[in-house]
């Protein structure tokens, strides 16, 4: 049974609410754990851009991933935060440049 099932796979059980005209049944299902590698298969994708020139654009990393605006954006982001990247400029006109690691020795 449907029950049986999620028992077996030790996911929570599915919930089922019966109203006076309706039954609804809530069915849990796994979280997909494999997004934060395809974050970073993605990440390095990004970086791998820098071996063919100095800066690229948000449409770059659109067209090379095939991913939207949005998410092209918070890629570029981490990667600033991450301390991989700086941008430049602003608007329309904003790119990306890899940081420099200089040597201290």
């Amino acid at each position: 049974t449907l029950f049986s099932s999620y028992e077996k796979e030790k996911l929570p059980m599915p919930q089922v609410i019966e109203g006076e005209n309706f039954i609804k049944c809530i069915l849990p299902r796994k979280t997909f754990m494999g997004k934060s590698s395809n974050t970073l298969d993605e990440e390095q994708m990004i970086l791998n851009l820098f071996e063919l020139t100095n800066e690229i654009a948000i449409s770059d990393v659109m067209k090379t991933l095939k991913i939207s605006r949005a998410t092209a954006g918070r890629r570029l982001a981490k990667l600033i935060s991450k301390g991989s990247l700086i941008q430049i400029g602003d608007g329309k006109t904003t790119r990306y440049r890899k940081k420099e690691i200089k040597n201290l020795y």
